[in-house]
């Protein structure tokens, strides 16, 4: 295979990677499609596929350290307003640690601080931490 047929797969490579991150957020998937990006303009620029997989293996090595940097210090709390937020939840069951909720098609556990619930009882949600639901009352 040519220099540029592997340049060709390091860019599909680059873009699935991309497009990965993008549902992903984990910001190590751009170090990869660097390296790969890398590895594709070597290959354009008629390098052996030895020196392409050289070059992807040491951007990753320098890549990858500095994406968990970024994401270490990335600002924490800052997150895009759930469209959650505000939806209604129907209390299925109380529990040690919380009631139990019925939200889009599935059970949640849930945080209230509120007046007592029941069974039964609609409540909303004011706030997501992590898999849980903060609610409020209705």
């Amino acid at each position: 295979m040519s220099a540029d047929a592997y340049a060709l797969i390091w860019i599909v490579l680059a873009l699935l990677a991309i497009v990965a991150e993008l549902h992903s957020r984990t910001i190590y998937l751009l170090a990869l499609a660097a390296a790969l990006g890398v590895a594709a303009g070597m290959g354009f620029a008629q390098a052996a596929l030895g020196s392409q997989l050289l070059a992807l293996a040491l951007v990753c090595l320098a890549g990858f350290p500095v994406a968990a940097w970024v994401r270490r210090h990335q600002e924490r709390g800052v997150e895009l307003a759930s469209a959650d937020i505000g939806q209604e939840v129907r209390v299925v069951a109380e529990t040690p640690s919380g009631l139990r909720v019925f939200y889009r098609g599935s059970v949640w556990d849930a945080i209230y601080t509120g007046p007592a619930a029941t069974v039964g009882d609609h409540l909303r949600i004011a706030a997501l931490r992590g898999s849980v639901l903060e609610l409020a009352p209705k």
